[in-house]
């Protein structure tokens, strides 16, 4: 089989299960004819994010599959060295990382393992940012003091957040759509505050390595059409990486941006007293 036919059926056979569980989601997910009509059109929105993050997990995994035989042939085929370990590790691992993010997307809780896969991913991000720039010290002054602060403030938000059970009735007389996002608790007035700094925190340290990160690709970029060569590995990392940082950023200010729209949008309707899927975390 070659390597054209080899993308065309990892990507129909991706695409087709995709299909069958977004509808198979539909299905499950249908409320009562009371329900439906008790439903205003912003609560459908939690469907949509649940839809939006199961298509950008497919999309992921088609780029995984389609990219294994270049992981074969330059990482597997060549000697065991430290850095192919670490490639491998971080290829995996993003992998791996998309089975929390789309169980907590159709079945959310709050409890000690949501502050612990913050860690993790900042933790990993600056061990990527830290091998492509060579070992160079200052990567680690620059990110460490914003990573350490993006993780303190997203477990504090985490702790006072609150899950909305499935079918709870607003004051309105709005049901609840299913699957609820983490949201603040508006009961306190530290929680809402906590959210907007936790989402400050992350788009700020999800833009800096994404800066940095480009900026070592275009520096290589240069180095290459100077001497016309490059490294393989180095190059596959770079590729991952940047689009890694590229959608996480881009998704992380759109979820901001919705956040505080919805906020001052219920505040002006009905008050603090029963924000509901619309803020996510």
């Amino acid at each position: 089989m070659d390597w054209p036919q080899y993308r065309n059926i990892v990507g129909s056979c991706l695409w087709s299960q995709l299909i069958t569980l977004c509808r198979s989601l539909e299905k499950r997910y249908k409320f009562a004819s009371d329900c439906r009509r008790a439903m205003s059109v912003e609560d459908l929105s939690t469907n949509v994010d649940q839809y939006y993050i199961l298509a950008s997990s497919a999309v992921f995994l088609y780029d995984f599959a389609i990219t294994f035989p270049q992981e074969i042939e330059y990482l597997w085929s060549s000697k065991l060295k430290l850095v192919n370990v670490l490639v491998i590790a971080l290829r995996y691992l993003t992998a791996l990382g998309y089975v929390p993010v789309l169980v907590l997307t159709f079945a959310p809780i709050i409890n000690a393992r949501w502050q612990l896969s913050v860690g993790t991913t900042v933790t990993f991000l600056v061990i990527r940012l830290y091998a492509i720039y060579d070992k160079r010290r200052w990567i680690l002054y620059v990110t460490f003091p914003f990573g350490m602060l993006s993780i303190l403030l997203s477990s504090l938000a985490i702790g006072t957040a609150t899950v909305g059970p499935f079918g709870e009735v607003g004051p309105d007389g709005q049901v609840d759509p299913p699957s609820c996002f983490a949201l603040p608790n508006f009961n306190t007035d530290d929680s809402p505050m906590l959210y907007e700094l936790s989402y400050i925190s992350v788009i700020l340290f999800d833009t800096l390595v994404f800066f940095l990160a480009a900026l070592k690709t275009g520096r290589m970029y240069s180095q290459s059409q100077l001497y016309g060569s490059h490294s393989s590995i180095v190059s596959i990392l770079l590729r991952d990486g940047t689009k890694q940082h590229v959608n996480d950023e881009q998704h992380n200010k759109f979820r901001h941006i919705y956040a505080l729209y919805s906020r001052v949008g219920r505040k002006n309707q009905r008050g603090l007293g029963h924000i509901r899927c619309e803020l996510r975390y």
